[in-house]
C-alpha cells in the first residue's frame, strides 16, 4: 500500500469526499 502514494492519495481523497458529502446532508436536515 505505501508503494504507491499516487493509489493512496486518491483512496483518501474519495473517503474524504464522501465524508464531506454526509456532512452537508447531517447540515441540510439540521436546519429544517
Amino acid at each position: 500500500m505505501a508503494e504507491d502514494p499516487d493509489r493512496t492519495d486518491s483512496v483518501h481523497g474519495h473517503l474524504i469526499d464522501e465524508v464531506m458529502r454526509r456532512m452537508e446532508e447531517m447540515r441540510k436536515r439540521d436546519k429544517r
